[in-house]
């Protein structure tokens, strides 16, 4: 039978500026704010990353990154594998599929998979 375990380095320490910065209202990832901001941490971040080449922020949410990601990874035609435990494994898949990747899924329980791959 799996049991599932929670293993985190914690209880971490939360810097006083980190605390005080969580009492303000969250920033939307479409705001102009989140703009402003990405335009100037981006040249910053090359060096951070060990490359001189640009690095790109995705502004998206979890599914336009899902794509992204889909996207410059394969072409129509090419064979991809998902490794499909739920919601997001199904949704890459559909992201894969709607692209024309011939898509094999391999549809597992979650938890399950780690344990017939090991």
């Amino acid at each position: 039978m799996f049991s599932q375990q929670l293993r985190i380095p914690g209880p971490t320490p939360v810097p006083p500026r980190v605390q005080r910065a969580m009492n303000h209202d969250m920033v939307g990832h479409r705001d102009e704010e989140t703009k402003q901001l990405i335009h100037s941490i981006q040249p910053l971040l090359p060096p951070i990353f060990g490359t001189k080449q640009d690095v790109i922020i995705i502004e998206s949410s979890g599914t336009g990154a899902l794509e992204t990601a889909a996207v410059n990874m394969a072409s129509a035609g090419d064979e991809v594998l998902v490794a499909v435990t739920g919601a997001f494994g199904d949704r890459f898949a559909a992201i894969c599929e709607a692209h024309q990747f011939k898509t094999h899924r391999l549809n597992t329980t979650w938890g399950k998979l780690a344990a017939r791959m090991s």
